[in-house]
């Protein structure tokens, strides 16, 4: 409810100063004339989320005649901004200076909205101060680049690795195989069973 009558509350407001009446015999119809001309320029940076120029302009209508609504209008600025202490002090001085406005309630709900907006944001900073002792300390290093490629694992000794073993025990088998058909060939066997004794028949 309150959103839907935002950018009408500021409007009904600036449209309110602009069709000011001035007199010619008023002191102030010069000031109430540069207040006006920044105001139609503010209300224009509005109309097209120009929320800085709008404030800019408001800003100076006010330096110029210190009109209550356009503190409403400034508040406005300031809150599209999201500065919502300088929103909330616009909207507080606003209800001061009129307290019985016809919009006083809007002003008071945007007040309010304002100040928590505010609160939330400081207890987001302190999070954000407590965010390092509370991280945990298994994350990557971000300065390493992910794409990279990684470091390759150091290879095994070779007494470590199955063929190294696979060739020694061939190697054995070779070497007790020449040795057996060596020592059959220049050396008489003996039958199984035997006693030791030889036949030289």
């Amino acid at each position: 409810m309150v959103r839907s009558w935002f950018s009408a509350g500021a409007v009904l407001l600036c449209v309110a100063l602009a069709a000011a009446p001035v007199r010619a015999d008023d002191g102030a119809a010069p000031a109430k004339e540069q207040a006006r001309y920044h105001t139609d320029r503010g209300n224009t940076y509005y109309y097209l989320g120009r929320y800085r120029d709008a404030l800019t302009e408001y800003s100076r209508a006010y330096a110029a005649f210190a009109a209550p609504p356009l503190l409403f209008n400034m508040g406005q600025c300031h809150r599209q901004l999201r500065d919502h202490a300088a929103a909330a002090r616009e909207f507080q001085e606003y209800l001061r200076q009129r307290p019985d406005a016809r919009n006083a309630g809007l002003a008071r709900e945007l007040l309010a909205e304002s100040r928590r907006s505010l609160a939330a944001r400081r207890e987001v900073a302190k999070l954000a101060l407590r965010a390092p002792a509370l991280a945990p300390t298994n994350l990557p290093d971000p300065r390493i680049d992910a794409r990279a490629d990684p470091a390759p694992e150091p290879r095994p000794p070779v007494y470590k690795r199955w063929w190294f073993w696979t060739v020694i025990a061939g190697v054995a088998a070779v070497s007790v195989t020449a040795a057996v058909v060596a020592g059959s060939s220049g050396h008489a066997t003996l039958p199984a069973g035997s006693l030791g004794t030889v036949d030289r028949r």
